[in-house]
């Protein structure tokens, strides 16, 4: 075989062959944690982990693999063929030697090494003294296994290499090879044949739960992608919250106890043994704002007749907010109730990492059937693997959905509505589901801007693209869209036993000086059967709030971790909702709203009406949560009662003594 396809072939299995074996370590160094994985469980993981193992090898040696497959002649001497395969070595020794420090590592959090790494930039020393101190045994036979793995590389490596017979050089010849093989490396880069997008840590969970997940990640990939990532935001978002001090965290958290008799965000949110198999309808709609629906702020659009109409059927939240102004985070708000923090990854880009509540996992382990669908393209916000990520049974994206009606121009980037949600009513009908109880999320996007033309039987004004005129005709098509939708569930046997909630992502744009008008958006839970009492309340609501309303209404007693709260239990004396715009953070409740961010003074804009005492008292209270939420979120102890099952040696040495984190 040419040297321009053998010797890049060789690097490549022998690096995923070294992934492999370090990946066979956490299994063997975690026992109680991989221990419930079948064999089919294991080899589906590593099949997976094969995908990063590549990426990160081929990404990492880029520079000299495309050196060994250049068509030019001098590439194939011997002398050069070593230099950069021993060059190649030492990069790849410098990723084993990462994961075998993420394998170390794992056994703290039991997650991989992320964007922590960047808030060590100051403490090398103690590492090295850990490493050297506590560590040693560890730390030594890591530097014995390099030191094997380099003889295996002469071998298996550069002897082949060096020993293969000249051949007569042939531009053509060796063109084809180039091109050959930089196809084969542009796609391992990319994690293999990924639609859309590279291969993202999300993909991990392609190979099933978490534990699956943990077992499938690079090492190495993940700490890389996380520092790549933290690097692109500001230098102080990537430190943990330090509103507080540590005694006045302390503090607050023994009041809140003592006070409420429970954590601040474990909690079951039902006292009731006999759970409800109510089927749960989840509609996110995009850029649906709160001021352009008339049957919820009075105005005259016209835009949404439909759901003016089934707002008197329904409970109505008229003062809910979203988490944020991107629709990922107002996904990881509505099925994990994770908050959104300047401090923290959003879902996608590390969070699915930690453990946390997830719906559709949640719902799955009572015998729930789960899908998700969006009108936008399967790997949009990396989705795909997102629902994965979240223990959904199905997902399909826009390249699913085949198209029903006639439309002026092709299908927009975002997609159209009307195929999404009939989709999911066609899938909803089906063999898949039959007479289990389901979970059915469904994402829209038409009414993302720039507002493609749904057709002339919608247009309330003329339509040009990226005008306000434009979004109403796309918000009709959509109300349009949800009213089919409904008339199609109604049909079907499992309607009156349906909860179907309707909320959007975030607001259209977040203009104006007010909180909010950036941030309120509707938010209609209907049921059919009346078990939800039709009405207008007035609490102040969150995207955060969904999953502990939905864990109330069907009775699901479990202690689960949510940043919200139940809207079907009575309220407490602190009740608002947080929204995080960029590194500020917005908190509004009935008295008005302020914001606050670590760069800048409390600001209440002129309109919030509390004294000065009690602005103070609830600052502190919402800085207080949001700590804790971030400390433990870095800890992956949003479920800290974990902690003894799996976290019960992480904080001593070998020896016994007390280990520092």
């Amino acid at each position: 075989m040419n040297k321009q396809v053998s010797s890049p072939l060789r690097a490549v299995l022998f690096s995923v062959a070294v992934f492999s074996l370090i990946r066979l370590g956490y299994w063997a160094t975690y026992p109680n944690y991989f221990e419930k994985l079948s064999l089919i469980d294991i080899l589906k993981a590593f099949a997976v982990g094969w995908r990063f193992d590549l990426a990160i090898t081929v990404a990492a040696g880029s520079i000299f693999f495309l050196a060994l497959v250049a068509p030019f002649p001098n590439v194939a001497r011997p002398r050069l063929q070593k230099v950069l395969l021993w060059s190649l070595f030492a990069t790849l020794t410098g990723l084993w030697a990462i994961n075998i420090g993420d394998l170390l590592y794992f056994g703290e959090v039991y997650r991989h090494a992320g964007r922590e790494i960047l808030l060590l930039r100051n403490d090398w020393g103690m590492l090295i003294e850990l490493a050297f101190q506590s560590r040693r045994s560890a730390m030594a036979l890591a530097c014995l296994a390099l030191l094997c793995l380099a003889f295996l590389w002469q071998y298996v490596v550069i002897g082949p290499a060096a020993k293969s017979a000249p051949t007569r050089f042939s531009w053509r010849r060796s063109s084809s090879y180039t091109l050959l093989m930089l196809l084969f490396l542009l796609l391992a880069a990319r994690g293999g044949l990924v639609q859309g997008k590279p291969i993202s840590m999300v993909d991990a969970y392609m190979a099933g739960n978490e534990k699956q997940a943990s077992l499938a990640l690079n090492g190495a990939f993940s700490l890389v992608h996380s520092i790549r990532l933290g690097l692109k935001k500001p230098k102080d978002s990537n430190q943990p919250l330090t509103y507080l001090s540590p005694q006045e965290l302390n503090l607050w958290q023994t009041q809140f106890v003592e006070k409420e008799g429970e954590d601040p965000f474990v909690r079951a949110w039902s006292d009731d043994d006999t759970p409800e198999n109510k089927n749960i309808v989840i509609v996110l709609l995009e850029s649906w704002s709160y001021q352009y629906i008339d049957g919820l702020a009075g105005g005259h659009y016209g835009a949404t007749p439909f759901i003016d109409s089934l707002i008197p059927e329904a409970r109505v939240w008229d003062n809910t907010f979203a988490a944020g102004q991107r629709s990922i985070e107002g996904i990881q708000a509505v099925l994990t109730s994770v908050p959104v923090l300047e401090s923290q990854p959003i879902i996608g880009w590390g969070q699915e990492l930690n453990r946390m509540t997830r719906l559709a996992a949640l719902l799955g382990e009572r015998g729930y059937h789960s899908v998700m669908v969006q009108s936008s393209n399967r790997r949009s916000f990396h989705l795909d693997s997102i629902a994965a990520a979240l223990g959904f049974n199905a997902y399909f994206g826009k390249e699913d959905l085949p198209i029903r009606r006639q439309y002026p121009g092709e299908v927009p980037r975002f997609g159209w509505d009307y195929e999404a949600l009939m989709f999911m009513a066609d899938y909803l009908a089906g063999p898949k589901v039959k007479d289990q109880p389901f979970l059915s999320f469904v994402f829209t996007g038409t009414t993302h801007e720039p507002f493609p033309d749904p057709g002339r039987e919608f247009h309330l004004y003329p339509h040009h693209a990226g005008t306000e005129e434009a979004y109403l005709n796309t918000l009709r098509y959509s109300d349009w869209s949800l009213q089919q939708f409904m008339a199609k569930a109604a049909e079907q046997p499992w309607y009156e036993n349906t909860v179907f909630v309707f909320i959007a992502d975030h607001v259209l744009r977040s203009e104006g000086a007010s909180l909010e008008s950036g941030f309120e958006i509707p938010f209609i839970i209907y049921t059919p059967d009346g078990s939800i009492a039709p009405g207008r309340d007035s609490r102040y609501a969150s995207q955060y709030d969904v999953l502990p309303t939905l864990m109330t209404l069907l009775d699901v007693p479990d202690k689960l971790a949510t940043y919200g709260k139940s809207l079907l239990l009575p309220a407490d004396d602190f009740e608002g909702a947080q929204v995080q715009r960029g590194d500020v953070t917005g908190w509004l409740d009935s008295k008005g709203w302020f914001t606050f961010s670590r760069h800048t003074d409390l600001d209440s804009g002129g309109l919030y009406q509390h004294d000065r005492n009690e602005l103070a008292q609830n600052s502190k209270a919402i800085k207080a949560r949001m700590q804790m939420a971030d400390h433990r979120l870095s800890k992956n102890q949003w479920f800290p009662e974990i902690k003894s099952k799996f976290f019960a040696n992480s904080g001593k040495n070998d020896d016994g003594t007390d280990r520092p984190i």
